[in-house]
């Protein structure tokens, strides 16, 4: 896939869930097909792949004939001390090429009303 990388930043409430609807598109705007794809996505303290995981996020290609993948973190993950951090989404095609599409900061808010 020839796609441009973007940098997108994340707000999570601490202590609640979390989900985003990532399309893949062509510049045409067509989407990707994401058949036999697969993601990966991972929120640490900093950029380096060695600092502390602050948590993996679920990655599902939900409608690969268009493009889509979800992006979810469940509340009990993103209940944590750290108030932010670095993320990354990588995708791997079929034939085992994979890259980082988006990376950006996770902003994680603490929130007032108890569950």
């Amino acid at each position: 896939m020839s796609a441009s990388r973007v940098r997108y930043d994340l707000t999570i409430y601490k202590g609640r869930d979390f989900s985003m609807n990532v399309y893949f598109k062509q510049l045409s705007g067509d989407p990707v097909n994401l058949a036999g794809w697969t993601g990966k996505a991972q929120a640490r303290e900093s950029v380096e792949q060695t600092s502390t995981l602050l948590f993996d996020f679920v990655v599902t290609v939900a409608d690969a004939a268009n493009g889509k993948v979800v992006v979810t973190v469940n509340d009990t993950k993103t209940n944590i001390v750290a108030n932010m951090g670095h993320w990354d989404l990588l995708m791997t095609d079929g034939s085992g090429y994979d890259d980082s599409y988006i990376i950006g900061i996770v902003n994680l808010i603490p929130v007032p009303t108890v569950k």
